[in-house]
């Protein structure tokens, strides 16, 4: 029970940071929603800011926000939309990013993260009891 904890507790970390910086931004931002709700963003496309429109527009996105990487997309751009299209493969989008971005992916990270970290702890133990 304590190794799983300690797997989980920066994938938890990592959680609380984004709600709460999310929840944060959601007051900062003031756009008419649907039916009296607001969102976070609208589908306008802005040279400024980054909306719903770069989703559904990424060459616009690439174009007007991405300064740092441009000089990569050759190397970014078949991963990330083999990644999107590998995740509309599989028949529903949104589930299937749900279970591989928010849930798998962040596991595997936290994971590959402490290992290496409890695998020193042992080798540590291992030389105060031989050394």
């Amino acid at each position: 029970m304590k190794k799983l904890s300690l797997y989980l507790l920066p994938l938890l970390l990592a959680l609380s940071a984004m709600v709460a910086v999310n929840e944060y931004a959601r007051g900062t931002v003031s756009s008419a929603g649907l039916k009296g709700q607001t969102k976070m963003n609208s589908a306008v496309a802005t040279p400024d800011a980054c909306t719903w429109n770069c989703y559904n527009d990424t060459g616009y996105c690439k174009r007007h926000h991405v300064k740092l990487v441009s000089g990569y997309f050759g190397f970014i751009d078949p991963l990330y939309f083999g990644m999107i299209r590998a995740l509309m493969s599989t028949g529903d989008y949104g589930v299937a990013n749900l279970l591989f971005l928010v849930a798998l992916w962040p596991m595997l990270m936290s994971y590959l993260l402490i290992k290496p970290l409890l695998i020193q702890l042992q080798i540590n133990k291992l030389k105060k009891r031989h050394g």
